[in-house]
């Protein structure tokens, strides 16, 4: 069945109404490297993360992240989750690509898969619940829709910006240990030596 869907979108995809061609305004234009190709020679614009990329490799970005079933359109480089009417002013898009990618974001949000199994899902609840069961029979997985870790009383939803700097800060703290263990362990083989 999702192949169905995706192949119906890609035929839509064909008839979507696109640009001519994608100009960068002044103001977002940068000498910056781009971030997927550093030889790039195509004029680059400068996104909100502060990376840079051509016009028609965002674009392509952009299909790949949606076509995928992403739910937001993130940086490449940094992960960042760029803001959707930011974005679509900055690749130029037609009011065609526009309703597209708007509409496709929207289906994304109501479908994916099991975190557990990969089994593919819908959120089908009319009050749109968090809380989700996988339907396939050796599985029953309970997960929140939203962020997809394991559901849990009380569960408190994290957005998946917010677990990306939970993560982050913990690799910090990590490295920041084994750093000062280092340190101490390198001061004591010093005395040791000695």
């Amino acid at each position: 069945m999702p192949e169905d869907i995706i192949t119906n979108e890609l035929d839509i995809l064909k008839v979507v109404k696109h640009p001519k061609s994608r100009i960068i305004p002044d103001s977002l234009c940068t000498t910056q490297p781009d971030m997927t190709n550093e030889d790039e020679t195509e004029p680059r614009l400068l996104l909100s993360c502060g990376h840079a990329i051509a016009i028609d490799t965002l674009y392509q970005c952009i299909t790949v992240q949606l076509m995928d079933g992403k739910q937001e359109i993130t940086c490449e480089e940094c992960k960042e989750e760029w803001d959707f009417p930011d974005i679509c002013n900055k690749a130029q898009m037609s009011m065609d690509e526009i309703l597209f990618w708007g509409i496709k974001i929207n289906l994304n949000n109501l479908s994916g898969v099991c975190p557990k199994c990969a089994t593919y899902c819908e959120n089908v609840s009319e009050q749109n619940e968090l809380r989700m069961k996988c339907s396939r029979k050796g599985c029953s997985f309970e997960f929140c829709w939203n962020c997809k870790v394991t559901w849990t009383y009380n569960h408190e939803c994290y957005s998946r910006k917010e677990l990306r700097d939970i993560l982050k800060n913990a690799q910090e703290r990590h490295y920041n240990i084994l750093k000062s263990k280092k340190s101490h362990l390198f001061a004591f083989a010093q005395i040791a030596m000695n």
